[in-house]
C-alpha cells in the first residue's frame, strides 16, 4: 500500500471549523479497551478562537492534500489554561443505566446496551454463548456494560471503538497492508516479544492492524498494539509497538 507522506499535518475539527495550526499534539492509542486520546497544547489565539466558537465534540486527523485519516474524535475537555484533551469515547445518550435481562443471549443484551448508550454503529461476534436466565447490568458507560456482560457469560471478548464503530469480538476489516521497510524505519528495538519502532509517520497505521515489515531486524507480518504520535507545525514523530504474527 503506497500513500503520499509528504507535507503531513494535524487537522483539528471543532464544529463547522477546521484548524491546521496553533497547537502541539500528543496522540496515544493501543489495543486495549481504553479509548484513544489526544492532548493539545494551544496557542493563545486558538484558545480564544475555541472560546468564541464552542463545540460539542472535536476530531483530530493526520494527513495532507491527498487526504486525512481520523486519529480520534469525541468530547473535548479543557484541563488547564491552554490544554485540550480529546478522548475517543463515543458520545452516549445515558449517563448511567440499570437493566435487567431475562433469558437473553449475549448478542441480544449487547445490542440493547450499545443502543441505550448511543452507540449507533457496531459489529459483534456471532459465537453462541448460550442464554442466561436472569441478570442485571449497572453501568455508567458502554465499556463498563460490556465488561460486565463478559463476566456474566464467562467470555473473554475484546471490544474497542474505531472510526465511530464499536467492535465486540470481531476485528475491523482491513482492505490492504502497509509495508514498512528500512527507509521507513528510523529506529527499532525489541524487549521480550514486543517490538518498538520509530517510523516516518504513516497516518493510516493504528492498533490491531496487520502490517508487513521488511527490514534488517525482522521480515514478516506483525500486528500493531500501540501508536504514539507527537508534533506541531515544525514536524511530526511517530512510534509503534507491535508483535510478530506466527503463521504456524
Amino acid at each position: 500500500m503506497e500513500i503520499n507522506l509528504e507535507g503531513l499535518e494535524f487537522r483539528l475539527t471543532c464544529g463547522e471549523y477546521q484548524v491546521t495550526g496553533g497547537f502541539d499534539v500528543k496522540y496515544q492509542a493501543d489495543d486495549t479497551d481504553v479509548p484513544a486520546w489526544a492532548r493539545l497544547s494551544l496557542s493563545e489565539e486558538l484558545i480564544q478562537f475555541l472560546k468564541d466558537n464552542p463545540a460539542d465534540s472535536y476530531a483530530m486527523e493526520l494527513g495532507n492534500d491527498a487526504g486525512y485519516e481520523l486519529l480520534v474524535s469525541g468530547r473535548g475537555t479543557f484541563t488547564s489554561e491552554g490544554t485540550l484533551i480529546i478522548k475517543g469515547a463515543e458520545e452516549t445518550s445515558a449517563e448511567h443505566i440499570s437493566a435487567f435481562f431475562l433469558n437473553a443471549t449475549l448478542q441480544e443484551a449487547a445490542r440493547y446496551l450499545l443502543t441505550v448508550f448511543g452507540v449507533r454503529k457496531y459489529q459483534m461476534t456471532d459465537v453462541d454463548y448460550g442464554r442466561r436466565k436472569n441478570f442485571r447490568i449497572d453501568a455508567a458507560s458502554y465499556q463498563d456494560a460490556l465488561r460486565q456482560l463478559n463476566a456474566v457469560y464467562q467470555a473473554d471478548i475484546i471490544f474497542y471503538m474505531q472510526n465511530r464503530c464499536a467492535y465486540y469480538g470481531v476485528q475491523s476489516d482491513q482492505d490492504g497492508y502497509y509495508q514498512l521497510a528500512d527507509d521507513n524505519i528510523l529506529d527499532i528495538d525489541k524487549n521480550g516479544d514486543i517490538w518498538t519502532a520509530e517510523i516516518i509517520p504513516v497516518p493510516g497505521i493504528h492498533p490491531r492492524q496487520v502490517v508487513q515489515l521488511a527490514c534488517e531486524e525482522y521480515t514478516g507480518a506483525v500486528q500493531i498494539i500501540a501508536c504514539t504520535i507527537e508534533g506541531d507545525e515544525s514536524g511530526i514523530d511517530m512510534w509503534i509497538k507491535f508483535r510478530e504474527i506466527n503463521d504456524g
